[in-house]
């Protein structure tokens, strides 16, 4: 059996704080632990098996990353937190498209993400180097390419 056991909830706070201020929007998570901290806080989670396609918009949620970073049509949100950035571009690259994807209204689509860590620096660093590889190799335009990213 597995516990978790928390050294920190920074990082539960943080996200909660940035649910409060974008009530649309979307957390996407990868540890169960991180999902059932924010259902105790009240954030609604959509897991495997569910359908946030059904928010419309309408509310924010978390999401599991493994769970819906494809085929989900979720173009009807524009902001989006990512609590664990994955070095595989070609995963990075589905999870950005369910809202920058056809259908979407707004001009721009927001994603935050964490780069508190050198291990979290250097997933979001090899995602954009894989991007940039298969960009330039396929000719395929890769969002971790052409997205305007803001560093502090």
């Amino acid at each position: 059996p597995t516990e978790t056991v928390w050294v920190d909830d920074y990082l539960v706070r943080d996200a909660l704080a940035w649910f409060r201020d974008h009530p649309t929007g979307l957390i996407f998570y990868g540890e169960k632990a991180m999902a059932d901290a924010l259902e105790a806080e009240g954030v609604p989670v959509y897991g495997g098996g569910t359908n946030p396609e059904e928010l419309a918009g309408l509310r924010g949620a978390a999401l599991s990353v493994a769970s819906h970073r494809q085929g989900k049509n979720l173009q009807r949100h524009h902001e989006c937190l990512i609590l664990s950035f994955e070095p595989h571009a070609g995963n990075m690259e589905q999870l950005l498209s369910r809202t920058h994807r056809a259908g979407q209204k707004e001009d721009e689509v927001y994603w935050w993400y964490y780069a508190h860590t050198e291990p979290a620096r250097q997933a979001i660093t090899e995602a954009r180097n894989k991007a940039l590889y298969t960009q330039t190799t396929m000719g395929d335009p890769q969002r971790l390419c052409y997205a305007a990213w803001l560093f502090p």
